[in-house]
């Protein structure tokens, strides 16, 4: 996979012995996003101005510190000493920000710098071993040399100097640079460039801008990224495979198998029954606002009956017989039915299958007379694109990620009770039938205790999740190639089908015959009568009108080869050379812009200006052959310089917006723009 720039920023702080300070991963500018995303490969870079050796910090927002790159770096200047520590991580969420310690003194201040990159190696974050250096008697540093040994690879240079005023500096040769000043007794400054590396090994320029001191001094460190392991995908079958599970219990002991897919508590009440042969009205109690008691019906004589009236309180009470009766019970059922969950949706993925079979049969003649068929033959082949420059193609992924979730049972020893997903109780209460007879009846107690109990865990079982992952991830084509001008044959598409030409098939058709007649032949000297031998020749003629279908056979197919729908955009390299030749016309590269009444020249492009009255003509006199920047940067920077991004301050002798600064200069009627 190749390396792609996220983006970068910077931040500055005077010195401090206690305190953090944060630089954005969410401001990021110069790459293809605003915000750093997990997965995300982050650079910092850490640079102090100071009069010792100081120990910096740089770490997450947990407080987690980022792994060191080479050792931490330290000058020891004349009068101003310079500390550099330099650190990744890769990102496991999307972090807000990096964390910058204190700089250990309240005269040192510190500058800092970051890169954000994407598609670094998971395994092999760093293609070599990571090389540093040191200098005094200047601020300006020179990055080590360094020999990268994968291809698509990316080098990072990082420097920092210590100063009494400090200044930004300018890395020749570099993209993405970001650099910045931070200012105290003793001023840092900090500096991040990367280059894209094709063979060889690669020694930076020494960096410009800083300061040339005496008393300064510097540190550097020299850093390969390595890209992503390369996959090739065959994107033509498409499988979708679904797996669901069920909760598994583990244990120390026997084996247990649970099965959790329904639980029934099935609860069976009964209330006491009369043996005897009495009727008691109403015989049917329903559970709503109002309860009576129940009405004894008997051939003659009085008998009291309490409580009159039953309330809707948290006690009942039923009539109880005053002598010994067998009471058979009522049935009392409570069924409670728990259900689990249901998944109901289907996922189809199509197409699953490409079938172009395609069979043309022409109509057969019956007749006597066969016309011989001739042999059409239509082989069409079609070809995918061709990539012919050096440019990569960034697959897209598509991710359809879909996690369910039953319930998770955890304890730390000790019965646990499971509570039901869903009760279902349907009560139904009878009262008692009492015959006929004096009996006293006395309110009993009925109490409606109801206890649900659900599975409990005896010993110490993990129940693992009812885990349902449904996991498609679809990816398109990846092209990656090992050098530049790298040619990438096309799929071929070949689509052979043979055409035959009708055959009559009316039926029986009559042919007659066409005549020719030769007056005869008389062989020379011949003196006779005048008599003459006549032959007659006949051709086949159709006479009747027969009409031969199919008259046209037409096959239309359409291939498509995939297309990657991505938030970036492919440019040709005649388009990527237009772009840099407009962009050393801004002035933009390290090669100053000059401008004359006649004439603009900047790096290899010569324009010469004329005017006729009112008339200007611009005409361009040389070109460069190559692309000398990356295309992404050249587009930002352009923008940059028309006030789109950033605002674009202007005045006689300068002029910048955001990370670009120039100066303008003007001699006579010559003006130069140089990059600061």
């Amino acid at each position: 996979m190749a390396l792609v720039y996220v983006g970068g920023n910077t931040g500055t702080w005077a010195g401090a012995t206690a305190g953090n300070n944060n630089v954005s991963l969410t401001a990021l500018t110069g790459g293809i996003a605003a915000a750093a995303a997990a997965g995300d490969f982050v650079v910092a870079v850490y640079a102090t101005g100071s009069a010792a050796d100081r120990t910096l910090v740089i770490q997450d927002p947990s407080a987690v510190a980022y792994t060191l790159i080479d050792v931490e770096r330290y000058a020891n200047g004349t009068t101003y000493d310079s500390n550099l520590r330099v650190a990744f991580k890769r990102l496991t969420a999307a972090d807000a920000n990096v964390v910058f310690g204190p700089t250990g003194n309240a005269q040192d201040a510190g500058a800092a710098a970051i890169h954000v990159w994407r598609g670094v190696n998971t395994a092999t974050p760093q293609d070599v071993t990571a090389v540093g250096t040191s200098g005094t008697g200047t601020g300006r540093p020179n990055p080590p040399a360094i020999t990268p040994t994968t291809a698509g690879a990316v080098v990072i240079a990082t420097g920092g100097a210590a100063a009494a005023t400090g200044a930004v500096f300018v890395g020749t040769g570099l993209s993405n640079f970001r650099t910045a000043t931070s200012v105290d007794t003793n001023d840092g400054m900090v500096g991040i460039g990367s280059f894209a590396w094709t063979s060889g090994a690669y020694d930076p320029a020494a960096w410009t801008g800083g300061t040339a001191n005496a008393a300064d001094s510097w540190t550097s460190i020299t850093l390969v990224l390595r890209p992503g392991a390369t996959q090739t995908l065959t994107p033509t079958l498409f499988t979708n495979t679904q797996t669901f599970f069920s909760p598994d219990v583990t244990q120390s002991g026997a084996a247990q198998t649970l099965t959790p897919s329904l639980y029934t508590n099935t609860q069976t009440f009964h209330n006491p029954t009369v043996s005897a042969t009495y009727g008691l009205t109403p015989a049917l109690y329903t559970n709503d606002q109002a309860f009576f008691s129940a009405d004894v019906t008997q051939a003659g004589g009085a008998q009291a009956l309490t409580p009159s009236l039953y309330t809707n309180t948290q006690t009942f009470f039923s009539p109880t017989a005053a002598a010994t009766y067998a009471l058979t019970p009522a049935l009392y059922s409570n069924g409670q039915t728990f259900f689990s969950p249901t998944v109901t949706a289907t996922r189809t993925l199509t197409p699953a299958l490409y079938t172009n079979t395609q069979s043309f049969f022409a109509p057969t003649v019956t007749a006597s007379k066969t016309l011989t068929a001739a042999l059409f033959t239509n082989t069409q082949s079609f070809f995918a694109p061709t990539v012919t420059a050096t440019y990569s193609l960034t697959p897209a992924k598509y991710d359809n990620n879909q996690t369910f979730y039953s319930a998770v049972i955890t304890q730390t020893g000790g019965a646990q009770t499971l509570l039901p997903g869903l009760y279902t109780n349907e009560q139904t209460f009878f009262a008692p039938t009492v015959g006929r007879g004096a009996v006293t009846l006395q309110p009993g107690l009925v109490t409606n205790n109801q206890t649900f109990y659900a599975a409990t865990a005896t010993a110490s079982y993990t129940i693992a999740p009812d885990l349902a992952v449904n996991a498609q991830t679809f990816y398109a084509p990846t092209v990656t190639q090992a050098a530049p001008g790298q040619t990438l044959a096309p799929d071929l598409y070949t689509n052979t089908q043979a055409f035959y030409s009708p055959t009559v098939a009316p039926g029986a058709v009559t042919l007659l015959p066409q005549g020719y007649v030769d007056d005869g032949y008389v062989s020379p000297g011949y003196v006779g009568p005048n008599t003459f031998s006549t032959q007659a020749f006949f051709a086949p003629a159709v006479t009747t009108s027969k009409t031969l279908t199919p008259s046209l056979l037409t096959n239309a197919s359409s291939f498509y080869a995939p297309t990657v729908a991505l938030e970036s955009y492919l440019i040709t390299k005649a388009q990527a050379l237009s772009l840099y030749k407009v962009w050393l016309l801004q002035g933009l590269a390290p090669q100053a812009l000059t401008v004359a009444p006649s004439s603009r020249s900047a790096g290899g492009v010569s324009q010469s200006i004329t005017q006729v009255d009112d008339t200007v003509t611009v005409s361009t006199t040389a070109s460069p052959t190559a692309v000398g920047a990356d295309p992404g940067t050249m587009i930002d920077e352009i923008a940059l310089l028309h006030g789109l991004g950033s605002d674009l301050v202007v005045t006689p002798l300068a002029r910048s917006a955001g990370a670009i600064s120039q100066t303008l200069a003007t001699t006579g009627s010559t003006t130069t723009v140089t990059r600061v």
